[in-house]
């Protein structure tokens, strides 16, 4: 399918040409200002801990966080079933048997993204509920690219539908990542290795959506 008509300068591929129909998050380490991350669709908090700042992307040594302190109020309202959350990222360390979290939601937020211990991929529905994806290999280093709803999962461009189980819940901030269990700023579940982008979309992107997504991430972040 040809989205083109629903991205802006797909002349080239860029920071504007995915999908743009519902979304509202976009976080991009390709379009950092003076070092800074920063989310390109809303006025969002972002608040660094320890991350550093490549040519591409946020580093991460796995202890080092971000965190959003706002999210726009529509996330707090829906149902998970409304959303889809898009990530790409670089894996420095073979993955441990341990849960890492590339995003992590605060308390009555519904958004989560990251591996439970098992090595599937783990979506957040609502509170503690996760939908798990297998048949990824999560725990290969290198660049992976990951677009998941409630209903389909996209990773590394082979569409995921078998489910299996997840088990990670919700911090007290949304977290970027790793997971902030407590105020005093304590974190677990860690990531180590630099993520390049998180975009979340106020409705389920389709499986030809999510494919072409796909595709700007790879021109743009590299195979």
């Amino acid at each position: 399918a040809d989205f083109s008509s629903n991205a802006i300068g797909t002349d080239e591929a860029n920071v504007n040409s995915y999908i743009q129909d519902g979304l509202i998050i976009q976080l991009d380490g390709l379009s950092l200002s003076g070092g800074v991350w920063y989310d390109l669709k809303r006025n969002v908090t972002i608040t660094n801990h320890g991350v550093t700042f490549g040519i591409n992307g946020a580093i991460f040594n796995g202890t080092s966080w971000c965190d959003m302190s706002d999210l726009p109020s529509p996330i707090n309202q829906n149902t998970f079933t409304d959303y889809t959350i898009e990530a790409v990222y670089t894996r420095d360390a073979d993955f441990a048997d341990s849960q890492e979290l590339l995003f992590s939601s605060k308390p009555n937020s519904i958004l989560s993204l990251g591996f439970a211990a098992t090595g599937n991929l783990g979506l957040a529905t609502n509170g503690n509920l996760i939908s798990g994806y297998t048949g990824i290999l999560s725990h290969l280093r290198g660049i992976h690219y990951v677009s998941a709803n409630n209903t389909r999962a996209l990773f590394d461009g082979t569409v995921l539908t078998s489910r299996g189980t997840a088990s990670f819940g919700s911090g007290v901030v949304n977290t970027i990542g790793a997971r902030q269990k407590t105020t005093a700023g304590t974190i677990d579940s860690p990531f180590t290795g630099t993520i390049h982008a998180i975009r979340i979309y106020s409705r389920q992107l389709t499986a030809d959506e999510m494919a072409w997504n796909y595709d700007i991430d790879r021109a743009r972040f590299g195979a």
